[in-house]
């Protein structure tokens, strides 16, 4: 496998991601509807996979089995006591630090004391938000006016009526575009227009409720041929399945699916899977319909709990976006999994990197997967390759497609992850792929020093695609901002070891409210110069307030109310971490070119 980033020897960028032949309506239909069928092959591929994997592990499953609230109270405090043993006992471990000096130390235990009530409080909410009393009486009061959203975009049941059809047409006509081939290189473009579209994409990850997933997988593990108890202790593969499995190949969409059911009604099943799934999607197939776009999830990211990836494409256009759904407010394993930093080598998985966030890492690189499962870098790139296929199809044979990387809280830190091995690993992705920018909101830290180093020396490539990661921060938002990253400042030489060392990846835009210029840090890159910031849009800053002035008249905002939560001390960077805040703010920032923030 190539270590070359895709399209980044030093040759021109490509000229153009437009086609001078322009498929048919029918064409178009068509197309659309092949793309279709392949991914949902792949997506029962993924789940056949999750499924044994959860067979091996569980058994034979309990198809409409339901957790009580005090075993998953238990199991939440089981989750925060494993916090405190691993975040303290690092603070024990580098306390003895020689590379550390008195204020190292003191910031350590500040964070450590910090984190550790911040976690507290979060423990009880997911206490309270999930007892099924107070639920219903949720639902039966404030949840009327939620106009159907769930619980993480309810604060704003307007939010996904706040983008005009203008605003998505240029959004749509952005993602499109081909790179510049004359832009500065040490000139970087935030584009306001994108950025609200993926933060839209990224907040409607939120509204697919996991249930029916899972419900669905359960159905697939309850067709697998039975796992051996003796099997399931002493091998990966159950019996009977060893040499069905080997075959896999993402290349053929539902041949996992079918080797693992074996003799089974391949069809009927197929079918009562999706039937099943599909219930729980209305809500993006809406939004996606209304901007003339097509939504599929791809893959759970080896896991039932709420975290998955989906692929949104324009099926008359030439771009693909690839979105991560982030952390749900009442997973407090989820919430553990963010706020727990410790390393795990990466080297194996994205060539050139050292140790990233082990928690992340396991989401998209499972180390202990068995034979059969599919890694979800597998069917992210197969999805990617299926869209990219069919969008072509009826087009010029040198056409190029865009790909664009995006999510909110722990899906921007899987994002990372997929955008790294996309740009590390070229050839995972078909050659009429280009690369482009990943839009990241409320990022927390997932490397080390080491591998930010190696991502920079990919990403900032001369005579390329110009390429660039935003991470987007809402005032102190405590998951972007709370945790130690002082890897982020090469003012520190840390231990690799050192569990405080972790870092960012990309440039980090502070946003503030117009006329005052937003804020950027890490665009002062060691060895590749200053990158200077400018937030654009293809539409004048007047005509950018008059939106938002639209906006607000029309009720399509973020009550005052819920916005002036995030001035309260704590619960404030707790608030300011939501989808509605972050969106409420990107709708005020500035068409003007951003300053630097101080470390």
């Amino acid at each position: 496998m190539s270590s070359q980033p895709a399209s980044s020897s030093h040759v021109p960028p490509p000229k153009s991601s437009l086609s001078s032949k322009q498929p048919t309506d029918d064409q178009i239909q068509e197309s659309t509807h092949l793309i279709r069928t392949r991914l949902r092959e792949l997506r029962l591929d993924d789940m056949a996979s999750l499924a044994q994997q959860q067979q091996l592990e569980f058994g034979n499953p309990i198809i409409d089995e339901q957790i009580s609230w005090f075993r998953l109270s238990i199991t939440n405090l089981f989750h925060f006591f494993g916090y405190l043993t691993t975040t303290w006992g690092s603070i024990i471990v580098n306390t003895f630090n020689a590379n550390l000096d008195i204020g190292d130390r003191f910031s350590m235990f500040t964070f450590a004391a910090g984190a550790s009530v911040i976690l507290l409080v979060i423990y009880l909410w997911c206490l309270i938000s999930t007892n099924p009393f107070l639920v219903w009486l949720y639902r039966l009061t404030l949840g009327r006016g939620s106009g159907g959203l769930g619980l993480v975009n309810s604060m704003n049941p307007n939010l996904f009526k706040n983008m005009t059809q203008a605003q998505a047409e240029a959004a749509k006509e952005k993602l499109s575009a081909p790179p510049k081939d004359d832009a500065d290189f040490h000139s970087r473009e935030f584009s306001l227009d994108i950025a609200k579209m993926l933060l839209q994409i990224s907040s409607l990850m939120y509204e697919r409720d996991n249930k029916d997933t899972v419900k669905a997988v359960k159905q697939i593990q309850s067709q697998l041929a039975p796992a051996d108890r003796v099997t399931r202790g002493l091998t990966s593969i159950p019996l009977g399945l060893a040499g069905s499995v080997i075959g896999d190949r993402p290349d053929r969409p539902g041949r996992l699916f079918n080797s693992l059911l074996g003799g089974k009604n391949i069809p009927s099943i197929a079918d009562q899977v999706l039937s099943i799934e599909h219930k729980s999607r209305d809500a993006i197939d809406l939004w996606a319909d209304k901007y003339g776009m097509c939504f599929e999830p791809v893959s759970e990211l080896a896991s039932l709990s709420q975290a998955y990836v989906s692929v949104f494409w324009d099926p008359t256009s030439t771009w693909i976006a690839v979105a991560f759904k982030g952390t749900d407010p009442r997973s407090f394993e989820e919430w553990t999994t963010d706020f727990t930093a410790t390393f795990a080598n990466a080297q194996e998985d994205i060539t050139g990197f050292n140790m990233i966030h082990r928690g992340f890492k396991e989401r998209m690189f499972p180390s202990a997967h068995v034979s059969s499962q599919r890694k979800p870098w597998t069917s992210i790139s197969a999805a990617v390759k299926v869209v990219a296929e069919g969008l072509t199809k009826y087009r010029d044979p040198d056409t190029k497609i865009n790909v664009w990387f995006t999510g909110h809280s722990l899906g921007t830190a899987l994002a990372t992850l997929g955008y790294s091995k996309a740009l590390v690993s070229g050839d995972d992705l078909p050659k009429n792929i280009i690369l482009r920018d990943a839009y990241l909101f409320a990022t927390p830290i997932t490397v080390d020093m080491a591998t930010r180093y190696h991502f920079e020396d990919k990403l900032y490539v001369r005579d390329s695609v110009p390429r660039t990661m935003w991470r987007v921060t809402n005032r102190n938002d405590f998951v972007a901002t709370g945790l130690p990253a002082f890897g982020d400042n090469d003012k520190y030489p840390y231990d690799p070891n050192n569990l405080f060392g972790f870092s960012h990846l990309g440039i980090e835009i502070f946003m503030k409210s117009g006329p005052h210029a937003s804020e950027v840090q890490g665009n002062r890159v060691k060895t590749h110069g200053d990158f200077d910031v400018h937030i654009t849009s293809k539409f004048s800053p007047q005509e950018v307030i008059a939106q938002r002035q639209l906006a607000v008249s029309g009720h399509l905002t973020l009550l005052k109310v819920y916005g002036a939560l995030q001035y309260i001390p704590l619960v404030g960077r707790l608030a300011a971490h939501a989808t509605v805040n972050y969106y409420d703010q990107l709708d005020q920032i500035a068409i003007k070119q951003c300053i630097d923030r101080e470390y």
